[in-house]
């Protein structure tokens, strides 16, 4: 979501096409970081209730 908001306020607000495509390029990686450490999170999350639940 933050990719399309502020990718599209960079398009207008960057003086070059580089420089806005490196502004993107970022956002979209750390949109794919915070996807796998949140993905990673939820695996951990699961199998701890699941262990807690399994030791009663």
């Amino acid at each position: 979501m933050l990719l399309i908001v502020f990718g599209t306020i960079g398009f207008f607000a960057m003086q070059t096409y580089r420089t806005e495509l490196l502004y993107a390029g970022a956002l979209l990686v750390q949109f794919i970081a915070s996807a796998v450490a949140a993905r990673n999170y939820g695996i951990r999350f699961v199998s701890t209730v699941l262990a807690l639940k399994a030791a009663e």
